[in-house]
Order: structure tokens, then C-alpha cells, then sequence
């Protein structure tokens, strides 16, 4: 299911690393055409169904989107970004349990009064964050829709300071832009990882058309 040319992630150590060590410099990285055009073509296909919007778990369950995040492949890369991660960083290495790994399609519509509302800033639960945007606003020069992170934080400071830190930027716009944060802008059938149980983040409304992305989490 993933695309040939990021089969060596499976298998080359230094190609892994290169990959982690993007997302711990920047906050993120950035995959395109993530997907081989079978899975492609058939993520797409429960998109176009918006009653699957907000579907999360054992609700996409017989989808390819399920198949994807449960399988041996996916639960062999998320081991070796991991492992990578904690040689980097010094934390101590888990295994990643297949059972674990969550599927979900987050639904943001702006035309017919459907879901729109901020996702809270927050860090996740999770060891690593995978997200593939399948549908997009037309217009997305404002911002809107797109992830806004503040990178790596906790690996700043001290747990204390963290959690300050974060309340602020939770509870204030203006520190968020005093402080200054990284803007995601999605791309369709782009793979963006992030490590969120690190980095602070938040997703803003759209202003205009739709947007359902898959978000699959290797959670603690």
C-alpha cells in the first residue's frame, strides 16, 4: 500500500533517520504520494462518502484506510521512526502494538453548516501522528484548515515550563504569534508525520469548501 519509493524507509537505517531527524528540526515532514495508486484510489473512495466523516476506529473497519494502519507494513514503519526517534533523543525504546495503531477521518465543511469547529491546541497520546489529507478547500491562502504547531516543545524545556508554555499559547492568540508557530499546509495524498506527544498543536476552521483527512496514531 505505501508507494514504492518510500519502501527503503522499511529496510535503509540512515534513509529512517534522515526522516526523523526532519521532524524533530522542524516539527514535521512531508511525504508525497504517500500511497501506491490502488490505495490511492480506494482512500479516496470512502472520502468521497461523507457520512464516513468523523469515523474513527473500528468504524472504518473493511476499509482500506483500516487496512492500511493495521498492517504488518504500517506497524514496521511506525516501529523503525520510533526507534530512530529514541536513538536520536535517548528515550527509551517501546514496542508499538498493532492494536494500538488508530484510524480516524476528521471532517471539517464549510459549505453546508456542517463540522467546523477549531481543534483545541493540545499533545497527544500517541508516540507518532500520521496525517493524509484526501479533500481540501480550493482557497487555502488564509490558513485556514491547516495544523498549527508549536515544534518539539517538550523537548525545550523542562515538563513545568512546558505545560505553561502551552497553557498560554492554548488560551491566547496573540502569545501564539508572539511566540511564533509553524503553519502546516496540507497537500492531498501528502503523508505528514509529526511526533505530537511533543509538539503542541491545533487545527483551525476552514473558511471555505471541505476538508477530511486521515489521521492514523500510534498511540501509548
Amino acid at each position: 500500500m505505501i508507494n514504492q519509493k518510500y519502501q527503503n524507509l522499511l529496510t535503509d537505517d540512515a534513509e529512517i533517520k534522515k526522516v526523523v531527524t526532519e521532524i524533530l528540526n522542524t516539527g514535521y515532514v512531508a511525504l508525497d504520494s504517500f500511497l501506491d495508486d490502488a490505495s490511492s484510489e480506494a482512500f479516496h473512495t470512502v472520502a468521497s462518502d461523507r457520512n464516513n466523516g468523523w469515523k474513527k476506529g473500528e468504524e472504518l473497519k473493511g476499509t482500506a484506510l483500516y487496512t492500511l494502519a493495521h498492517s504488518d507494513e504500517f506497524l514496521l514503519l511506525s516501529q523503525r521512526l520510533y526507534d530512530a526517534r529514541c536513538e536520536i533523543t535517548g528515550e527509551p525504546k517501546v514496542q508499538l502494538l498493532k492494536e494500538k495503531q488508530v484510524v480516524g477521518l476528521p471532517y471539517k465543511d464549510a459549505t453546508h453548516n456542517g463540522p467546523n469547529e477549531e481543534t483545541a491546541y493540545h499533545f497527544d497520546g500517541a508516540h507518532i501522528n500520521y496525517l493524509l489529507p484526501l479533500i481540501l478547500p480550493a482557497d487555502q491562502s488564509d490558513g485556514s484548515g491547516n495544523l498549527v504547531a508549536f515544534p518539539n516543545m517538550r523537548l525545550k524545556y523542562p515538563s513545568l515550563v512546558s505545560k505553561v508554555i502551552a497553557r498560554m499559547l492554548r488560551h491566547s492568540a496573540m502569545f501564539r504569534r508572539w511566540y511564533g508557530e509553524t503553519e502546516v499546509v496540507y497537500r492531498t495524498d501528502t503523508m505528514f508525520i509529526i511526533f505530537a506527544d511533543i509538539t503542541f498543536h491545533g487545527v483551525n476552521p476552514i473558511s471555505n469548501g471541505e476538508r477530511m483527512v486521515v489521521t492514523i496514531n500510534s498511540h501509548w
